[in-house]
């Protein structure tokens, strides 16, 4: 993953002025492929056992909605001709799933892990940070 991106990034920092934007959107598309091909690599080793592995599903599943977001956002601007995009477009949706996706994965892990919170640091830190 990070040889993809120190190459991507070198070959966006070589070009000119006028492919940089050309070349950023196949990078983003290269390394989201790759991320997601990973994850599903991730997902069949697991197969979806225990916690972990439901968790993975659904970090996978916000990788995918980010990759086919980053898709659409190429076939706009390649098939489409479409250089600025609208205020609203199906991308937005994608990267809006992969939100929700990636918040359940969080929320997953974070119930797995064992519950030490101080009730005493809570209200202290809270008091301090509203203060302000």
């Amino acid at each position: 993953m990070l040889v993809s991106a120190i190459f991507t990034n070198s070959i966006i920092i070589s070009s000119d002025s006028h492919s940089k934007h050309a070349f950023a959107l196949l990078g983003l598309d290269i390394t989201a492929g790759i991320a997601s091909g990973l994850g599903i690599i991730v997902i069949y080793r697991y197969k979806l056992k225990g916690l972990h592995g439901k968790s993975y599903l659904f970090l996978t599943l916000g990788l995918i909605s980010w990759f086919c977001a980053d898709i659409s956002l190429t076939y706009y601007y390649y098939g489409l001709g479409i250089k600025e995009q609208p205020l609203v477009s199906v991308a937005d949706a994608f990267w809006f799933a992969g939100y929700g996706f990636f918040a359940v994965h969080l929320f997953m892990i974070l119930r797995s892990l064992p519950n030490r919170t101080n009730t005493k640091s809570i209200v202290i830190i809270a008091s301090i940070a509203s203060a302000k």
